[in-house]
């Protein structure tokens, strides 16, 4: 009984940990030097910011 008291909510609570969505002010998608540098602005000015890109390099100059 005690073992199932114990393992009942830390179970509940790393599911509900790991449910949650994360949350960004500025969400850019594509992966080019201008969204890189879009994303480094909005950094410096204290936003939160993930680029979304469906290519397998940053940048875009190459």
């Amino acid at each position: 009984m005690k073992f199932s008291a114990i393992l009942l909510p830390t179970i509940v609570l790393s599911a509900s940990l790991w449910a949650r969505k994360p949350v960004y002010d500025l969400v850019i998608y594509g992966g080019t030097s201008g969204a890189v540098a879009a994303a480094v602005q909005a950094r410096h000015m204290g936003k939160s910011v993930v680029i979304v890109s469906p290519d397998k390099h940053l940048g875009g100059l190459s």
